[in-house]
């Protein structure tokens, strides 16, 4: 993100709450992992593991920041990203033309 040019110190917070979304998202989905999708609930039959919530939580948070932050797709392709500028080429700043391939 530094390369483009494009992250400033009015994104940090915003890309720590999603760094912080991701770890705990993680955390929830090994929890899932370990325990299952269900649990035994204080009746005894079986509820949902409260990780399920924690882990949709969150993903929610991810899906909203990523795209505002150019990290999936769709928010990559909506970033106005500067062109970098081309190196000259000896070459071409000699004689006005690129050099054709194979020759050296």
């Amino acid at each position: 993100m530094e390369q483009t040019g494009l992250l400033t110190n009015a994104d940090v917070d915003e890309l720590a709450v999603y760094a912080d979304a991701v770890a705990k998202y993680a955390q929830a989905t090994q929890e899932l992992e370990r325990d299952g999708l269900t649990i035994a609930g204080a009746q005894g039959g079986r509820i949902q593991h409260p990780a399920v919530l924690v882990a949709t939580k969150y993903a929610q948070i991810i899906a909203k920041l990523a795209p505002r932050l150019g990290l999936d797709p769709s928010g990559r392709a909506s970033l106005a990203i500067p062109k970098r500028e081309k190196k000259a080429d000896p070459f071409e700043e000699r004689f006005g033309v690129p050099p054709r391939a194979g020759s050296a």
